[in-house]
């Protein structure tokens, strides 16, 4: 009878380790915020090149992989998260605007609802909207 009971807890246990926390289950989802794209052509003037409005998208999966992606254009950036306390802390896979493969960024998580989350990065916020 006692083994049972200590065979019980310790899987109850495992368990636990494993689940997701409940920031983590909100982050799952596709995510998108404007931002603002510099337009370059193949000979540029040598006038400011135009701006066109466009949306970052960025979507976070259940086995914790992180995709970024503008709208309107091809690619994408790839990364590995995971969250520790209020931070996400995430890994890139791929080349993105934060250098080569292996760049280990923190941002701080602000606020996450089922619609809302906003990151800072100590210096700048974002805010995104749920998409998906």
């Amino acid at each position: 009878m006692k083994g049972t009971l200590i065979a019980t807890i310790a899987l109850l246990g495992a368990g636990a380790c494993h689940s997701r926390s409940s920031i983590e289950n909100r982050l799952i989802g596709t995510w998108a915020a404007p931002a603002l794209t510099i337009i370059y052509a193949r000979d540029p003037p040598s006038t400011p090149p135009p701006l066109a409005d466009d949306f970052m998208e960025v979507t976070f999966t259940a086995d914790h992989k992180e995709v970024w992606r503008y709208r309107s254009a091809e690619g994408q950036a790839v990364a590995r998260w995971h969250v520790e306390g209020n931070d996400l802390v995430f890994t890139t896979e791929s080349d993105s605007f934060w250098g080569p493969p292996g760049v280990t960024r923190r941002e701080r998580i602000v606020k996450v609802t089922s619609d809302e989350l906003i990151f800072s990065d100590g210096s700048n916020e974002g805010r995104w909207t749920r998409v998906r």
